[in-house]
């Protein structure tokens, strides 16, 4: 499944992600070791099920 979400704003060190198809804000950390989210960063995540992850 393929969620496409803006950073929305910066919240006690996360990044809060808001998708207009699913209507549920989602939070990741604001810093990775490869990323820094910033407020209007759009993000695409890419979420597996576990039958996917297993091959």
């Amino acid at each position: 499944m393929e969620i496409k979400a803006v950073v929305d704003r910066i919240e006690n060190g996360y990044a809060v992600l808001k998708s207009e198809g699913f209507g549920m804000e989602i939070s990741v950390p604001v810093s990775t070791s490869d990323k820094k989210y910033l407020k209007g960063d759009n993000i695409t995540l890419l979420l597996k099920s576990n039958d996917e992850n297993n091959g």
